[in-house]
């Protein structure tokens, strides 16, 4: 199995350190000007093949499995170069697959028009432990305390894996935002699904380097990456078609993504004319 890595953050090497193990696995890592340093790096850490990007759109179907590991605004143009090249093979998307309504639509229309198998990396629909508690709640809280530095990701880094795993438990992708407020180093955004499923989310930025994450008052473990990396790589390749979930979904978080959009900036401009009038 041949597997081509588009970038070199940490999904990339996740799935590096997740495969390489593998007899039956080659990782080659693509090289294009915006990564180039970094995949060298990593190319150089795990002796693995750079191969030259325009080189890789000659011959594209000699991958099984193409991983873009990249920010979704950026996927759209390679998308397009790969499929314009004639690959008919797998694609795994690093999360979310459309940070808003626009992103996703051309990204599934690229799906839909080249008929192309795809999963996207959300991990715990691939880690055994967050499947082995899957159920369905009449109420979610989830509370999630990380990195000041890293709170005005958390709607990408966070908000999107925990409610991929939501819709996996509820099996629906209708929702309502019912409210949302960010004051001082805190963000609450509370949804409703149409089963009537009520969503808290809460996220607390301290001091801390590693997340922890609370889901309806239990302590949850990170994912096993070495699980999920290997596992969606395998339950790809053999796939024959894209289950439903997949699109409904990412349009549903790709919504939330676009209606909290901006949520930091116009709170800190609240809080800004608040002291003001003081």
């Amino acid at each position: 199995m041949n597997i081509l890595i588009l970038g070199a953050g940490h999904s990339a090497k996740r799935f590096v350190q997740a495969n390489i193990q593998y007899n039956d696995t080659n990782i080659f890592l693509n090289t294009f000007s915006n990564h180039y340093q970094s995949t060298f790096e990593l190319a150089k850490k795990y002796n693995l093949t750079m191969i030259d990007y325009k080189k890789v759109l000659q011959n594209p179907n000699v991958f099984d499995i193409i991983i873009f590991a990249l920010h979704s605004d950026i996927i759209e143009t390679y998308l397009f170069d790969f499929l314009q090249s004639g690959y008919k093979n797998k694609i795994i998307f690093e999360k979310p697959f459309g940070k808003n309504i626009n992103n996703y639509n051309v990204l599934s229309n690229h799906i839909k028009n080249s008929n192309i198998i795809f999963s996207v990396m959300y991990n715990r629909r691939y880690d055994n432990y967050y499947i082995s508690q899957k159920s369905k709640h009449q109420k979610y809280y989830i509370k999630i305390i990380l990195s000041i530095k890293r709170l005005k990701n958390c709607l990408i880094d966070y908000l999107t894996h925990f409610m991929d795993y939501i819709f996996f438990c509820e099996e629906t992708y209708d929702y309502k935002i019912l409210s949302k407020s960010f004051i001082h180093n805190k963000l609450q955004i509370k949804l409703i699904l149409d089963n009537n499923s009520q969503i808290n989310f809460y996220f607390i930025g301290e001091n801390i380097r590693t997340p922890i994450y609370y889901f309806n008052e239990q302590l949850m473990p990170s994912p096993d990456y070495m699980q999920t990396h290997r596992r969606i790589i395998k339950e790809t390749i053999t796939k024959k078609y894209n289950e439903d979930y997949l699109l409904k979904s990412s349009l549903a978080i790709s919504k939330i993504l676009e209606e909290l959009g901006g949520i930091f900036d116009n709170e800190i401009n609240n809080s800004r004319r608040h002291r003001c009038y003081r």
